[in-house]
């Protein structure tokens, strides 16, 4: 049986928080998950799922209804079309090994880095199978990139979940 103690997440809107200080302990220090604030660690809807998926927490919403993994994927894909998408790369990403955090936009980016690492790494954009993105946007995510002195890469789900990654660099 494990030690580790079972976090309660609280859900607000399109965040969930865990007030419990010692959260920041076991998940932040260790692992990076979250953002410490004065309300307590406040986990992005996919370090949330991710948690949830693992057992290592639960989450309520203020009327103490509790979620289990579909129904918390349900209530963030009804937020963000694009939930799904951006939790594969999310999971994939970190059981890889890789410290994950939301990106500089709205779409499905992350910023990550190896453990032991400072300093992110990569950029990792991601879309489906199929879908088109231009050479102008591809060209201004990586001029975005070299700006930033990182390492873009494009993840691609196709239709079965499976993840192909791409790295794109200029000639």
């Amino acid at each position: 049986m494990s030690s580790e103690k079972m976090f309660i997440g609280k859900l607000l809107k399109d965040k969930v928080v865990i007030e419990d200080l010692s959260a920041i302990r076991q998940f932040w220090e260790k692992s990076e998950y979250g953002k410490p604030s004065n309300m307590g660690l406040v986990l992005e809807p996919v370090e949330a799922t991710f948690l949830l998926e693992r057992g290592k927490i639960r989450i309520l919403d203020e009327n103490g209804r509790e979620y289990d993994f579909a129904s918390l994927v349900q209530y963030f894909s009804s937020i963000d079309k694009k939930f799904w998408i951006r939790y594969l790369i999310y999971s994939d990403l970190r059981k890889r090994g890789f410290i994950v955090k939301s990106g500089f936009s709205h779409d499905v980016e992350f910023i990550i880095k190896s453990r032991g690492k400072e300093i992110a790494e990569y950029i990792v954009y991601g879309i489906t199978e199929g879908e088109r993105i231009g050479f102008d946007v591809l060209s201004k995510l990586l001029d975005r990139a070299v700006r930033l002195r990182k390492n873009l890469i494009i993840a691609i789900v196709d239709k079965e979940g499976n993840i192909s990654y791409y790295t794109l660099s200029k000639l």
